[in-house]
């Protein structure tokens, strides 16, 4: 072979590992499009779009729901800047960690039940053919 195609076989091969190398980066970090989960609350206004008769009242459900998720989300956020930072203290205190641990645990159940009734009421507050539109359209988000 001429050394004009091994220099050209040489750098295709190195740009293809790169570019492996950087899907593969962008997978682990969650950050390429398609690779990371929709926050609730934008999946659930995206399904509002099929019901255009009941849409009025489950956006006031919604607009609640996304403040109290968001409230949630940010002291757990704060607890778990203050475990970790237990953790990387010189003096680990098991008492102080136990305490954090349980109020993030307490937290993560709370964000569990305002889910499970923000489902509950708008199933309820829904009629059949609405129903089928709306979590259809939920699950069609989930996929993406």
């Amino acid at each position: 072979m001429s050394k004009k195609i091994k220099i050209i076989l040489t750098i295709s091969l190195l740009l293809n590992i790169l570019l492996i190398g950087f899907h593969i980066g962008m997978i682990a970090k969650k950050q390429w499009h398609g690779h990371y989960k929709k926050p609730l609350h934008i999946k659930f206004s995206n399904s509002l779009a099929h019901l255009p008769n009941a849409q009025q009242q489950l956006e006031e459900k919604l607009q609640t729901f996304q403040q109290q998720e968001m409230t949630n989300h940010k002291k757990m956020k704060l607890l778990y800047l203050d475990i970790f930072n237990l953790l990387l203290a010189p003096v680990f205190e098991p008492s102080l960690y136990e305490e954090k641990s349980q109020q993030l645990a307490q937290l993560k159940q709370r964000k569990d039940k305002l889910i499970k009734n923000f489902i509950k009421e708008t199933a309820l507050s829904l009629d059949q053919q609405q129903r089928k539109r709306f979590f259809r359209a939920l699950r069609k988000s989930n996929r993406h």
